[in-house]
């Protein structure tokens, strides 16, 4: 199975074929996720954001 990239890789790829020489802090953000996904420390924040809670019932008062 061929290794999936993102927009972005694909972007620096064809902008690598002009000029091999640029290396960018996403090429190095990027070179070592596989390598710390199986470490199990990954050196980057998870951003995800939370599910969002229920949103409550609405109480309607009773007038007497």
């Amino acid at each position: 199975m061929a290794k999936m990239q993102s927009h972005y890789e694909l972007k620096q790829k064809e902008f690598k074929k002009k000029n091999a020489n640029t290396i960018t802090d996403a090429d190095y953000y990027l070179r070592d996720k596989e390598e710390e996904a199986l470490r199990g420390y990954p050196n980057s924040i998870d951003m995800t954001p939370e599910a969002p809670k229920p949103a409550r019932k609405a109480v309607s008062a009773k007038e007497d």
